[in-house]
């Protein structure tokens, strides 16, 4: 017996921007439709200041937070309250609607690249 299903297989970008970061350098952060998570927000960060490869803004020094279903970066703009917008209280953990997940930088780095990024 053969099943239909229609949800997708694989994550699919659904928007980029590009924000300044950690030591003025820019970082990228994207909204994605993940199979399994949902949409969700995956940022880069800076890490490998002790390592070899040395530091920079990478997929694998970066965040990932659980998004509403229609969560777009224009919605995230909007105020969350008279001191600083949604995304910014998105990523600094004060959204309880929209969790930080714990996923390691591997794993944000892997669908980062499953996606073109």
């Amino acid at each position: 017996m053969k099943t239909e299903t229609n949800a997708q297989s694989t994550p699919t970008l659904i928007d980029t921007i590009e924000t300044l970061a950690d030591y003025d350098m820019m970082a990228t952060l994207a909204i994605i439709e993940h199979p399994r998570h949902g949409r969700i927000l995956i940022t880069q960060g800076f890490c490998g200041i002790d390592e070899p490869r040395g530091g920079a803004i990478r997929w694998s020094g970066g965040d990932c937070v659980s998004l509403k279903s229609d969560d777009t970066f224009c919605r995230l703009d909007k105020q969350w309250n008279d001191a600083t917008t949604i995304i910014d209280a998105v990523l600094h953990g004060h959204d309880d609607a929209r969790p930080h997940l714990d996923w390691n930088g591997h794993c944000i780095e892997a669908v980062a690249e499953s996606v073109g990024l």
